[in-house]
Parts: structure tokens; C-alpha cells; sequence
């Protein structure tokens, strides 16, 4: 009779056990690789960051100007060189991400100084932001409480017909390199009302607050303004043969509208310098919210000045 071997298989349990087992080395793994692949990409990234603090040092032990808010530290106080004036200076080339082969962001990248209070020394934290990178500042964001200052306060009027330009804002806070506003909203100054701008702080892809701006449009009734410039004599006398400009002489402003947008009409088509006279010159400037100012004055042309009479004598 022939024997007959029986090969006995793995149990669900045994199975099961090394299924288990796989997946705890792979927790333990995969991470640690990862990590492994992730400092493998950055090396490039923190070779830049020392670069960016030994420029910066560089230009400290040269006198440069851009890093002459170094010299004014106080302790505690910090500031911020810019990648960009380090490359404009000659410290720096121009930085290219080494894995997206694109230019880093100059203005927003840069060099963090801050004097250590009791001593001498000035710590150092560079600070790059790349389309593929971003450095890692590892800091308490809202333990440094950051805000915002809105210049020209939470509350401003502007012409209806003007230019809205927003006054700005500034970021109260010893990391304010790191952080960004995002404004939200629209003026529109064609309507008379009461318009509102959101300003929101950003730490990297997170929200920390947001503040509003109230902004009123309100009614422009003051006419703009036309006079003479200071110095002027009155009425203008010209030599003969002289040229005559009215900006020379006058000057046009307005309270809601730029000196481009004003309509400006200027008759001075009487106005001969070739001959004698007394001349009148009228001007008249309109805002866009239609409100009209008109000046004129008199240029009196003569002989005023003495000419030279060169006689047989002097030849």
C-alpha cells in the first residue's frame, strides 16, 4: 500500500496573526519612510534656508545698508530681511524651487533677526516659501497674539465719482513675515452707501481672525479748487516774446478727484506774447460729481525788461 502525506495548511488564526503582524510593521513603517522621503526632498529646501542666514550675516559683517535695522536691534526687538534685497544686493541668486524648477516667492521669503535680550547676539531663522516648500516655523501663533491695525481706522468716508484706495493695514506681531491678510469685498464708489471689507489673518493655510473695515460713500459737493501758485505776482506781466504756460502759474486740486480725472477747460486763445496787451485767461475745472469751479486772470504782455543797445562803439 502507498503512504499518503498530509500537508497541513496555515489556520485562519495563523493567518490572521501574521496579517496582524503586517500591519503593525507597516504602521511602524511606512511613517518612518515617508519621514526618510520627505527629508530626503527638503535637504535641498534647508541648504537654501543656511544660505539665506549666512548672506545675511555676510552683509552684517560688510555694513551693508539693507541689513542696517540689524545694527538698531534692541533686546527682544526682531526684523525681517527680504530674500529679494539680498538678491538685489548681490548676496543671494535668484532662488529656483530644486523640485518644482520654478522661482520661490523673493518677497515673502527672507531672513528673521531678532537680539536676544542680556546679550550681544542676534538669532537667526530663515523663512522660504516655494511652490513645493514652506519652512516650518514651528511656532505658537496665537501665544505671540498677532493683530491687525487697520490704518485710517475701522471706519472711513470717501466721495462718491472718487478712487477708492484702501489706507492699508498693518501686522502687529514679532512673526509677522509669516503671516498674510486676505481682503474681501468691493467699494463702489459710483453709489452713495455703506460698503464692508473683511480682512482676514493667515498663518499658512489657517484662518487665525478676521476684522471688517466700514467704508462710506458719501456725497462730493465741494467744487475743486483753482488758484495761484505761491509767489505769484499779480496781474502776470510778460516780456514781449515770451512763453506762456497757465500751469506756470496756477494750480488745480480737488477733494475727491486726481488732477487726471478732473475736466479742465482753459481759454487762453486771446493770449499773444508777440504783442502788447492786456489778456484774460479763464480756466475752469468739473469733478465727476459735476461740480464746476471757474478762475480768471489777467496777463498784461509789455517791455519790461531793458534790452541791450549795442552801439558803433562796443563793435
Amino acid at each position: 500500500m502507498k503512504k499518503i502525506n498530509k500537508k497541513k495548511g496555515f489556520t485562519l488564526i495563523e493567518l490572521l496573526a501574521v496579517l496582524a503582524i503586517l500591519a503593525v510593521v507597516s504602521l511602524i513603517a511606512v511613517p518612518i519612510v515617508t519621514n526618510l522621503i520627505v527629508k530626503a526632498k527638503n535637504k535641498a529646501y534647508y541648504l537654501i534656508e543656511r544660505n539665506m542666514i549666512q548672506a545675511v550675516q555676510k552683509g552684517v559683517s560688510q555694513n551693508n545698508d539693507i541689513i542696517k535695522d540689524v545694527f538698531a536691534l534692541k533686546d527682544g526687538d526682531s526684523t525681517f530681511i527680504t530674500l529679494q534685497s539680498l538678491i538685489d544686493e548681490g548676496y543671494m541668486k535668484e532662488v529656483i524651487d530644486p523640485n518644482k524648477k520654478t522661482k520661490c516667492d523673493f518677497k515673502v521669503s527672507g531672513v528673521y533677526a531678532k537680539k536676544v535680550a542680556g546679550y550681544d547676539d542676534v538669532q537667526y531663522v530663515a523663512y522660504l516659501v516655494c511652490p513645493g516648500y514652506k519652512t516650518d516655523l514651528n511656532i505658537d501663533i496665537m501665544e505671540d497674539n498677532p493683530t491687525i491695525i487697520l490704518n485710517g481706522g475701522y471706519e472711513i468716508d470717501v466721495f462718491k465719482n472718487s478712487t477708492f484706495v484702501d489706507p492699508g493695514y498693518k501686522i502687529d506681531s514679532s512673526i509677522s513675515y509669516a503671516l498674510s491678510v486676505k481682503i474681501n469685498g468691493k467699494v463702489d464708489t459710483s453709489k452713495i452707501g455703506t460698503y464692508t471689507l473683511e480682512y482676514t489673518l493667515m498663518y499658512n493655510d489657517e484662518i487665525l481672525y478676521s476684522i471688517k473695515r466700514r467704508v462710506n460713500v458719501i456725497e462730493d459737493v465741494d467744487a475743486p479748487i483753482i488758484k495761484f501758485k505761491e509767489g505769484v505776482s499779480k496781474p502776470i506781466k510778460l516780456n514781449v516774446g515770451d512763453e506762456f504756460d497757465v500751469y506756470d502759474y496756477i494750480e488745480i486740486t480737488d477733494n475727491a478727484n486726481t488732477f487726471e480725472e478732473l475736466d479742465i477747460e482753459i481759454d487762453d486763445s486771446e493770449v499773444d506774447t508777440r504783442v502788447v496787451g492786456d489778456y484774460l485767461v479763464k480756466v475752469s475745472a468739473t469733478d465727476k460729481s459735476n461740480n464746476k469751479a471757474e478762475f480768471s486772470f489777467r496777463i498784461v504782455v509789455g517791455e519790461y525788461v531793458k534790452r541791450p543797445i549795442i552801439s558803433q562803439n562796443n563793435l
